[in-house]
């Protein structure tokens, strides 16, 4: 199965006439759109957060001076909803994480395409600090 996708990836590229290039641009295109609304939903996020955090507190303690220990009733189901929409933010952000993967990869190889290998790792990270001569070895 995860050698059809790349298979499929190049079958269309054929079928359409299209350049790498133009592949990428294209991908990068609908990944930046993608980050735009998984911010603005994050964005939105926080605030209905906000907001079911005042109203709780409003309801609670109303209900809490009115009707005594009932008060509680309201903030336990406050609690709830607002460990519910952490929950979407941390599935939104892990979202976000991975959509600039995205477009970092895809910004990476459309270097690549233009044959700038500049911001590549070189691997000297892995030389043997204890052998000056290692890096000759083959």
């Amino acid at each position: 199965m995860h050698c059809i996708k790349p298979m499929l990836y190049f079958v269309n590229l054929i079928m359409t006439n299209s350049t790498p290039q133009a592949q990428y641009q294209q991908q990068l295109a609908v990944f930046q759109l993608q980050l735009a609304q998984l911010e603005r939903r994050r964005k939105n996020l926080g605030w209905l957060r906000f907001l079911v955090f005042v109203v709780m507190v409003a309801v609670a303690y109303k209900v809490f001076t009115t009707f005594g220990v009932i008060g509680l009733v309201p903030t336990v189901i406050g609690i709830a909803i607002l460990l519910y929409l952490v929950s979407v933010d941390v599935k939104n952000n892990a979202n976000i994480r991975n959509t600039k993967t995205l477009i970092q990869i895809n910004d990476e190889e459309l270097d690549a395409l233009q044959s700038r290998f500049q911001q590549r790792e070189d691997g000297s990270q892995f030389f043997p600090s204890e052998h000056a001569y290692a890096n000759d070895l083959d």
